[in-house]
């Protein structure tokens, strides 16, 4: 086992870090949301989205299957204040959520976004399947002809 503490930094290593960006364009993986079926059809899928303020700030993306989504966002937080220098900024500013529903949603109908106070509002129309049963009657039991 190394205990060795590492030397301090060399006095002529005197380089000064670059400054902080003016937003955290870090993605969380830590979004806060809750997904609801509303048992009338419908996925209801509500993100904390501080910041975002028009739907043209959300973007969805549907996977091939139908069942797994992305929702991404990002807000127009202005973060400068006056002349200061930004010494450390840990607002998120990005948002992203991933999905697996549990059934397919119906991607012929659009998806509802909606943006007030903070929290995003997506609605998918759940893919109904209709297996309609048709009887089949034959005069013959012996004449199963389709």
């Amino acid at each position: 086992m190394n205990n060795q503490i590492p030397p301090p930094p060399s006095e002529t290593n005197n380089q000064i870090p670059p400054p902080p960006s003016e937003t955290n364009n870090q993605i969380s993986d830590k979004t806060q949301y809750v997904i609801y079926d509303n048992n009338e059809g419908f996925y209801i899928v509500k993100i904390y989205t501080p910041g975002v303020q028009r739907k043209e700030q959300v973007q969805i993306e549907v996977s091939y299957d139908d069942r797994s989504i992305t929702i991404t966002a990002e807000s127009s937080i202005i973060i400068g204040f006056n002349d200061c220098t930004i010494i450390e900024n840990n607002i998120q500013t990005r948002f992203r959520v991933d999905i697996i529903f549990p059934r397919m949603i119906n991607t012929d109908h659009p998806v509802r976004v909606d943006v007030e106070h903070g929290i995003t509002t997506a609605m998918f129309n759940i893919k109904i399947w209709c297996e309609t049963v048709v009887p089949i009657l034959w005069k013959n039991p012996t004449d199963r002809h389709y």
